[in-house]
């Protein structure tokens, strides 16, 4: 059976080709029954009901709508990769203005952040531990980062506030890694 290149849409009467009806998988021909246009006219005339009807299913369905987001993420993750990367290429001002404006309006949340952090770390140094030697890998790190333009942290292998484990801050726990590695780790190891 050959696929029609043209359908009548059930609001209008209107023969249009195919490329006029949005795409549904259990629709005849694989296509909505109304046309682009008619789906787009009853959706403003009846705005403020279609967006409450949408936020009660979205409030009812919590977990049903993150397992389809999370199947849809796993099917396109290439696609998805590479829109967001051109994305980035294409607005580096506009990224950076949000980065900008984020930080400032949660500026607390990111003081109160580095401060846990820093406590983290005092109440993980021991009293034995070598601050020279702690000392000389973030002047490595420093030079490291300065002698390939590309930025590395200084890492502690056992994070220090761990889920289930802690590590000390010592040169033994610590590690030199590309920053992007240790962003996505975490505090995992």
């Amino acid at each position: 059976m050959m696929t029609p290149k043209s359908r009548i849409c059930t609001k209008c009467g209107v023969e249009k080709p195919l490329d006029e009806f949005h795409k549904r998988k259990i629709g005849k021909f694989g296509r909505e029954s109304r046309c682009k246009v008619c789906k787009a006219e009853h959706y403003q005339k009846n705005r403020e009901r279609v967006l409450v009807r949408q936020r009660r299913y979205r409030e009812a369905n919590p977990g049903k709508l993150q397992e389809q987001d999370r199947r849809y993420y796993v099917k396109n993750r290439g696609r998805i990769s590479e829109k967001k990367r051109q994305y980035r290429e294409a607005n580096p001002g506009k990224l950076r203005e949000r980065a900008r404006r984020y930080y400032e309006e949660n500026l607390e949340k990111f003081a109160a952040k580095a401060a846990k952090r820093r406590a983290a770390k005092l109440n993980r140094t021991p009293a034995w531990a070598d601050l020279d030697h702690i000392q000389q890998f973030y002047e490595a790190r420093k030079a490291i980062s300065d002698a390939t333009g590309r930025e590395y942290h200084v890492d502690h292998m056992i994070p220090l506030q761990g889920k289930t484990v802690s590590g000390l801050h010592v040169p033994s726990n610590l590690q030199i890694i590309p920053a992007e590695r240790n962003i996505s780790k975490n505090n995992s190891f």
